[in-house]
């Protein structure tokens, strides 16, 4: 049934002249019918990935993606199920590709892009679908985080500063995107920023070890050890003393 589907409207094309209206409607009916086939297709295929069953998801995506190669979802859909089989990048990235020329403000498209070249560690490409879907859905508090965490991690450090403050602002609580923030402010030389976010890190956060050590450790760098101990014996994680090492024998 699917494969009459498709040829339906190369069928009216052979068989009417293209300038006849009835040709026009009849082709915008089958192409219509050949869409909600593919669409009907993609449900199925969906089903079986929630319930877990891959292999079926695979042989329904398969033959779609030869089929419909300008069906965009039919791509994003592919590219997705080839990360959750560890398929072959090139080829996870030229559905990708595709997805993004036929759905261009598609969200969904740019945040699979975002993840998958966060995953892959192509900052530049991540970056660059990041801002994407962020600019398709203003409103995604951890995807604007995310953001500025990768601007962080390539070393754009001005746009990540300006980024993650504005993502923390919605979302006042995200530790990773604050240690991101004072690290990234430190390492620019803005050493009060740095101070600021390392203890509100921490003030969050006052039992946590983690923190403590990361704010300590700054409060060391800048020469303030005193500091650095009473905020080590506030979480309960005061160093011990450093052992005296062993006298060499005189046997």
């Amino acid at each position: 049934m699917s494969l009459v589907l498709a040829l339906l409207p190369l069928f009216v094309m052979a068989s009417f002249p293209s300038a006849s209206p009835g040709a026009e409607s009849l082709q915008t009916l089958c192409v219509a019918a050949v869409s909600a086939n593919a669409t009907e297709q993609l449900k199925r295929a969906r089903a079986h990935v929630e319930a877990g069953d891959l292999e079926a998801a695979r042989k329904i995506l398969a033959p779609l993606v030869q089929r419909f190669p300008r069906f965009g979802l039919v791509q994003l859909e592919w590219a997705e199920l080839l990360e959750k089989l560890d398929g072959p990048i090139a080829e996870r990235e030229r559905a990708l590709d595709a997805a993004a020329r036929l759905e261009p403000r598609n969200p969904r498209v740019f945040l699979a892009r975002c993840r998958h070249f966060d995953r892959t560690q192509a900052l530049a490409q991540a970056i660059e679908s990041c801002s994407r879907a962020l600019e398709l859905r203003p409103e995604e508090d951890a995807l604007a985080l995310r953001l500025g965490i990768l601007l962080s991690l390539a070393g754009r450090d001005a746009q990540a500063i300006e980024a993650l403050r504005k993502a923390l602002a919605r979302a006042p609580r995200d530790g990773v995107a604050r240690a991101h923030l004072a690290e990234t402010c430190e390492r620019t030389g803005e050493i009060a920023c740095a101070q600021r976010e390392f203890e509100i890190l921490f003030d969050q956060n006052p039992r946590s070890a983690l923190h403590a050590r990361r704010l300590a450790r700054f409060y060391e760098r800048h020469g303030q050890p005193e500091r650095a101990q009473a905020v080590l014996k506030k979480s309960g994680d005061t160093p011990r003393p450093a052992m005296r090492p062993l006298l060499p024998s005189r046997n």
